[in-house]
């Protein structure tokens, strides 16, 4: 079955505010504020999740409650995209609770990264719909976009085809691991959530994907430890090609101890296949990142530096 891409963004569509995972503390409030104001500058209609200040410990509401929330914005025909507030925690508590028919049927613009792989994944296996990894209401809008993340969100979700994506054009540097060029779907998103779902219904099949990776605030033994979580369940036997994005705040190991360090971990699991690895891509926890349309076919070709939809 072909991806299926929604219909692209337009101003004055209404675009619902979903929060599918942690809460919106104190701190966050004026961010979000700021957030919801940017959306209406740029000509958009906003209705917002009833969860929205909803807080259960680290969860905005009960399972039930944001499960049913997600769901009542997803079944909106009014509803053209779906902006999720932060990540956090708890996306994965809820997937077995998200209406895939109803996407299926109405398929909506979905943006969101970190925690939010977790609907991302699971959307695309059970409906094939493409979803948008990239900036978020209170953690990016309205901490403010930098030229390049604000340029590349709206023109992957406004634009009638997907721009090639392009770094070094964007004086941003990009360091070729392993050179060649590959086709596939591309999929992934923050390593942790996409190492949790192996095993479970809701990892699409990896085979001749581009697979694309990011990660904040973990150690490089943890890391490893997500990638042989990767390699021992097949995964990396059989992608077309790896894209490493932003490793944001990696904690250095006891530095006492000999340490492996990044492009050590990476070259154990892919220097044994001749595919196409990138490191440093823009996309992920970084100020500046790419919103890049998970489960969109592309061609990752290391001679160009390129992301080609």
């Amino acid at each position: 079955m072909a991806s299926l891409i929604p219909p692209q963004l337009q101003y004055n569509d209404l675009i619902g505010i979903a929060a599918p995972a942690g809460p919106l503390d104190d701190k966050k409030q004026p961010a979000y504020k700021k957030g919801l104001a940017y959306l209406r500058a740029k000509g958009f209609r906003i209705i917002e999740a009833n969860n929205i200040h909803s807080a259960c410990g680290y969860l905005a509401g009960s399972d039930t409650e944001r499960a049913n929330e997600l769901n009542r914005l997803i079944r909106n025909p009014q509803v053209k995209a779906i902006f999720c507030v932060r990540g956090g925690y708890g996306s994965a508590r809820i997937l077995d609770a998200i209406d895939y028919q109803a996407l299926k049927i109405d398929p909506k613009i979905i943006v969101g990264y970190s925690d939010i792989t977790y609907l991302q994944l699971a959307i695309f296996t059970h409906t094939k719909v493409v979803t948008f990894s990239g900036p978020m209401v209170a953690a990016d809008l309205g901490e403010g976009l930098s030229a390049v993340s604000e340029r590349s969100l709206w023109e992957m979700t406004m634009s009638p085809a997907f721009p090639a994506l392009s770094p070094e054009a964007d004086q941003i540097p990009l360091k070729i691991l392993q050179h060649g060029t590959a086709r596939g779907v591309l999929l992934g998103g923050c390593l942790p959530m996409v190492a949790s779902l192996v095993g479970t219904p809701y990892l699409p099949d990896m085979a001749d994907a581009i697979l694309v990776l990011e990660d904040v605030g973990e150690s490089f033994f943890r890391m490893d430890r997500y990638l042989a979580q990767l390699k021992n369940s097949g995964i990396l036997d059989r992608i077309a090609g790896l894209v490493l994005g932003q490793f944001v705040d990696y904690e250095q190991d006891d530095p006492q101890n000999r340490s492996l360090g990044f492009e050590d971990i990476i070259r154990h699991y892919t220097a044994h296949r001749p595919i196409p690895v990138v490191a440093d891509f823009p996309y992920g926890h970084g100020k500046t990142k790419y919103t890049l349309p998970m489960g969109a076919t592309c061609t990752l070709d290391t001679e160009q530096k390129s992301l080609i939809f």
